[in-house]
């Protein structure tokens, strides 16, 4: 009896402080601090108040990738090649050490928080203004989408495809 009140005291408070946490990094997020790690160009603030970390611009990367939008806004580079040239010629790195991947570049070309908003949670459609500086404009994010060839609303697809399902 003494075992089973002491688990489930221990998962109780396993769970409360999951809340918590859940519960501070959704304050986070409305307050417009981006609540998980910085993406490239950016850094954590680690000397900051707790719960009020902020992300600043790395002063070693925020200029290159500035220069790696710049060059896809052209619209003469292709994403493979403004890696290349970002990793060879610039020498970009990740904060390890280690080269940027090509699913990292498609990243960071898509991805919103380099314009100043950010989804939080993921999926959830709850947008916010980050109150971190901005690489890009959103004008300039749209056109990059654009030359990627993504679409701002995804296309439903609707085809009938022969064997799929169950077979009547």
């Amino acid at each position: 009896w003494m075992l089973q009140l002491a688990l489930s005291q221990s998962q109780y408070e396993s769970a409360k402080k999951g809340r918590d946490v859940k519960r501070g990094l959704e304050q986070k997020a409305k307050m417009g601090i981006y609540p998980a790690p910085a993406p490239l160009g950016y850094t954590n603030d680690k000397h900051g108040e707790k719960g009020y970390k902020t992300i600043h611009t790395d002063p070693e990367r925020f200029d290159i990738v500035r220069k790696m939008f710049d060059l896809m806004l052209t619209g003469k580079y292709s994403p493979p090649r403004i890696l290349e040239m970002a990793t060879k010629e610039w020498g970009l790195r990740m904060p390890n050490g280690k080269p940027l991947s090509r699913s990292n570049i498609y990243l960071i070309l898509t991805r919103p928080f380099y314009y100043g908003e950010f989804e939080y949670p993921v999926g959830s459609e709850n947008w916010h203004k980050g109150i971190h500086k901005p690489i890009i404009t959103r004008e300039e994010y749209d056109r990059i989408q654009f030359l990627l060839g993504r679409r701002s609303q995804p296309r439903v697809q609707k085809r009938d495809i022969t064997y799929r399902g169950p077979i009547r």
